[in-house]
């Protein structure tokens, strides 16, 4: 029986207490579904260091082979989130001639995108992954024949091309976007930045269930990003809403994201 006295006085102690054992409930309830929500959304964490050490399982990050697949669903179809980003990039063709997709998975946009805009024929895409998604992303691109699409693994290679686009992959990334770009030689003047999770508060760190692992997951100041943007030597043209991609943190209703944001940023002249 003494072994049961330390849980039988914390249950009594929550039932003396509704609204904490309520909440208890949920939180337990929630984390039993986290484990099996593709996509679901869990906890707010100071660091990256902090959300790692919250996920439920082993297995974290996008390199590992069975994640070269997750998002065939988006091959080749447009979702309304994606038109800002098409209706730039379509006015940048006639002066652009390369874009660097900084965590394009398989090359999903390009394979999109190509359908509603005609690339040049001299035109370079260059999409950089974790070694497995780049890996499978240069098989498949391998056998389809596209010469126009390569894969890299390293962020400086972004170094000299006229676009850098970024459709949901910055949330993933631990180190700021104006410290990437300080990085390299030769940035690219134009920015393409598309479903991003912002807010006005303070910059977090949530977890994401990733259907195979689980990931980190990035949530930042608005201000704060666009300043830091603008302070790399770029100019904000243009920005929008994208209310088809949210973000929904249970227990966390001050900390979820009703729409994700996209910008187009220009180097000034």
């Amino acid at each position: 029986m003494s072994t049961l006295r330390g849980p039988i006085l914390g249950l009594r102690g929550m039932l003396k207490q509704p609204r904490r054992a309520m909440r208890w409930l949920i939180d337990v309830e929630h984390d039993r579904k986290f484990e099996r929500w593709p996509g679901a959304y869990r906890g707010v964490y100071g660091s990256f260091t902090e959300a790692r050490a919250a996920a439920p399982g082993a297995k974290l990050g996008f390199n590992h082979v069975e994640l070269t697949n997750i998002y065939d669903n988006r091959m080749g179809k447009a979702f309304s989130s994606d038109y800002p980003a098409l209706f730039w990039l379509g006015k940048l063709l006639g002066e652009a001639s390369s874009l660097f997709d900084w965590g394009g998975h398989v090359g999903v946009s390009y394979y999109t995108y190509r359908r509603y805009l005609k690339l040049p024929e001299s035109f370079r895409w260059l999409v950089c992954e974790v070694p497995e998604i780049a890996k499978a992303g240069a098989e498949l691109a391998q056998k389809n024949g596209e010469h126009q699409l390569a894969f890299t693994t390293e962020p400086t290679d972004a170094s000299g091309f006229d676009i850098l686009m970024a459709a949901g992959s910055l949330q993933f990334l631990e180190s700021p976007l104006a410290s990437d770009l300080a990085r390299l030689q030769r940035k690219p003047k134009h920015l393409l930045i598309n479903k991003l999770p912002l807010y006005d508060g303070e910059q977090f760190v949530t977890l994401q269930n990733t259907i195979h692992s689980y990931n980190p997951y990035k949530v930042q100041n608005r201000a704060e990003f666009v300043d830091s943007v603008l302070g790399s030597g770029y100019e904000l043209v243009d920005e929008w809403d994208t209310p088809d991609m949210t973000c929904h943190i249970p227990l966390h209703p001050e900390h979820s994201i009703s729409a994700y944001s996209g910008f187009y940023f220009r180097a000034k002249s």
